[in-house]
């Protein structure tokens, strides 16, 4: 099946059970609890073909569930994390820092990844407010240094004209989420098919 099928399908499969997750809502506001429940045990339980595990626990995508970047009187908090890439190609991959409360981007960077290579740094608080530091040679847009590397992050997503009307300041985004994805392979420009620059 090629891939924009499989993403039709997925598209119709999750619109269909948006439309039954409302069917549910108004059966649950009715006082028909049972049917309710019954119809949610038989969604839940529909295979969702888009989203699986590699057989080898690798994918295009990591979730990094929670980063903190606090300082309190016993002690400073940072989170420290390693992507790597076990391919042979080049990959780029797109990681963005998201704050904990409403899932807005707080800051992100593209990372290139030669064969084998790995990314590592931490979520620390800093004087400006939390940010990213490494130390990994790997590189990055924006271009991050390397001495260390320093990705610094901003409320502008949640603040100002973007206002969501929880608390604006930066520390907000002291506690969050990581995303990581794969967005593509970097092909090599002397490979067939291609004009190598000169």
């Amino acid at each position: 099946m090629s891939a924009a099928k499989t993403r039709s399908r997925s598209c119709r499969l999750l619109a269909a059970l948006a439309a039954l997750g409302a069917v549910l809502a108004h059966l649950a506001s009715r006082r028909l609890p049972r049917l309710a429940v019954a119809l949610a045990f038989a969604i839940g339980s529909l295979d969702a073909a888009a989203v699986h595990l590699g057989p080898r626990g690798l994918g295009q995508v990591l979730l990094f569930p929670y980063y903190t970047a606090r300082s309190t009187a016993t002690g400073t908090y940072n989170t420290l994390f390693t992507i790597t890439n076990t391919a042979a190609d080049t990959k780029v991959v797109r990681v963005r820092f998201r704050e904990s409360r409403n899932g807005r981007e707080v800051a992100g960077a593209n990372v290139f990844l030669v064969p084998f290579d790995s990314w590592t740094g931490a979520v620390i608080p800093d004087s400006a407010g939390p940010a990213f530091v490494t130390r990994a040679a790997s590189c990055t847009e924006p271009n991050l240094g390397h001495d260390p590397g320093r990705l610094r992050f901003a409320n502008a997503q949640y603040a100002g004209v973007n206002a969501d009307g929880e608390d604006p300041s930066l520390d907000r985004a002291r506690e969050g989420y990581v995303e990581a994805y794969e967005m593509g392979v970097v092909a090599d420009a002397t490979s067939p098919g291609r004009r190598s620059a000169t």
